[in-house]
This record gives structure tokens, sequence and C-alpha cells, in this order.
């Protein structure tokens, strides 16, 4: 959500006509980003005409400010409703606002879904809704539509782990399920599950496969499911509790049964997302005879801390 680019820069981007007007609305996106809410609302009663005006060179109104950057989300949806309640009252002008599109063809839902407020999500579905004419970004619901990338608000919800927002639109969604079904894939095919899975929204992902199984056996562009890829993904595997180094050391020490995994970079989907090499195998060796004295030694361990136990009590 860029802003400080002075008038002259901007000019010579070719955004010229847009430049003076950016620089006029420069107050109330301060106040925004002072978290000022009711400075924002005081500058807009009296500037009603510059509310679907962009604020920003990615062409966010102030409705996108307040949808992504409200930190309150009971607030974020009080100053949305206030906002939109300046507009004009007819249902269509109300309607045309929140589907207006930045340039990565986000609207507001889209930005609602991203910053995760259900509050706002729920108050824009229930009362926008429904399409209005045959105007442009009005002829599908509000729920529907799709940025440059063909994601819906659900997958944007999903992408940034909003599992709370993905069962709310999904529930919307299920009254047709074939609508519903294509809302699970953007533009490059990748799956709604893939994505939760690349953002290690795991929480997310477990939702979706439980609820939409079929998910599981989507394959990506480099023929891997969900699954194969999550294996091929080094950080989702690191421990959560790294700032205790006694946990760390417990760790580490644990018996790994009879696998030792010998990694390779390229198998490493996190640096090789953008590469053209097939998948590699995973190799596995069997240090059995070491692995024998280790296992043994942590049982032996094991016991004597319950026999220690046992006589203290």
């Amino acid at each position: 959500m860029a802003y400080w680019r002075t008038e002259d820069v901007l000019k010579e981007e070719g955004v010229g006509e847009s430049a003076s007007k950016i620089e006029e609305l420069k107050l109330p996106y301060d106040l925004a980003m002072e978290n000022d809410w009711e400075g924002m609302k005081r500058y807009y009663v009296d500037n009603r005409q510059n509310l679907n005006c962009p604020m920003t060179v990615d062409e966010d109104t102030a409705l996108h400010i307040v949808a992504s950057c409200c930190r309150s989300k009971s607030q974020g949806k009080q100053v949305l409703e206030f906002l939109i309640n300046l507009l004009p009252p007819s249902y269509d002008e109300r309607c045309k606002a929140v589907r207006v599109p930045n340039k990565l063809g986000n609207n507001v839902l889209h930005e609602v879904a991203m910053s995760g407020n259900l509050e706002a999500a729920t108050f824009l579905v229930r009362n926008f809704n429904k399409p209005t004419s045959n105007e442009e970004n009005s002829t599908l619901p509000l729920i529907d539509i799709r940025n440059e990338l063909g994601e819906s608000p659900l997958y944007r919800a999903a992408a940034l782990g909003h599992p709370d927002l993905v069962q709310f639109f999904a529930e919307k969604l299920e009254e047709n399920p074939e609508n519903l079904r294509r809302h699970f894939h953007r533009n490059d095919r990748m799956s709604i599950l893939h994505i939760t899975v690349i953002g290690q929204q795991f929480r997310t992902a477990l939702w979706l496969q439980r609820k939409y199984p079929f998910l599981a056996t989507k394959r990506e562009g480099k023929g891997l499911t969900s699954l194969q890829l999550l294996a091929q993904m080094p950080t989702a595997f690191t421990p959560q509790f790294q700032q205790s180094r006694w946990k760390m050391l417990i760790y580490y020490c644990l018996p790994a049964r009879d696998l030792e995994v010998t990694t390779n970079p390229k198998d490493d989907v996190e640096i090789s997302l953008g590469s053209n090499q097939p998948p590699q195998a995973i190799s596995w060796k069997k240090p059995e005879g070491i692995l024998k004295v280790y296992t043994s030694l942590w049982d032996f361990l094991a016991k004597g801390c319950l026999v220690c136990l046992f006589y203290t009590l």
C-alpha cells in the first residue's frame, strides 16, 4: 500500500493525472496510518466526494485503507459502515463503491479477507453481496469477484490463514456446490489447499482438508499433492520452542527411530518453487547398531527418572 512518492516522481512514472489527487488526500491517509480513525471520519464528513478517489499509487480508496489497516476488528467494521453511509443513499452507488478494484484487482471484501475481519466481512456480504446492474464489477455477487490473480475473497482468507473467515465464506457459497469449487483455485491453477501449505497456514489447511477431502489429491504445476509439497518444506518441521535451550537439547537428543534423512537443496520447495527441476526422491539410512544403543540409553534414563519419582512420593 505504497503512498510516499512525491508528485514529481508520480508524474515521471505516468501517474500524472492522479498524482495531485493523491497529494490532496495525504491528510486522511496520514490519519489512517496513525490509527486516528475518528480524524479520518471527520475529514470525509466534509469531503464526501473524495471517498471513491484513489489515495495511493496502488489505487486504494479510503474503504480499501480502512478494510486492510484498522487494527481493531470491531472498529474496522464500524468505520467502514460509517464511511459507506456518507455515500449517496442509492444501493447501486454504495454497492459500486465496495466493488472498486485497486491495481491488484482487490475490492474492499478482498482487503477485509486479508485482514481477517469477520465482523466487517459479515457486514459487507449481508448488505452488498447482491449484484446490481450490467456495469463492470457489478454483475457478480461481491463474494464471487476475483482479483487479477483470479483469487476470490475465500481464497485470500485461506492464503493469509483466517479459518473463521474461510468457514464463513464457504458456508455462504455452499448453496451452489459447483460455484464453490471454482473458488478453490486461481488463474495459475494453484489450489487453495496448496496455497495454505506454502504459507504454512496449517490450521486453515487442516480445516479445508477435513471439510473437502478431494482437495488432498489435487496436484500443482509440478505434479505434487499438498502432502508431497509439505514434505519438501524444511521450515514447516522446525520446533516451535526454540527459545528454550533445554527443550531444544532434548529435541535434538531424541531417538529418530531408524530413519535419517539426507537432504538435497533441490528437494527444498521453499527455495525451488520457481525452478523447473523435478522433485527428487528422499533417501533413508539405517544406522541400526548405533541406534539400538542410543534408544536403550534413553529407555534406561526414562526408567531411572520413574524410579526416582517413585521414591520421592
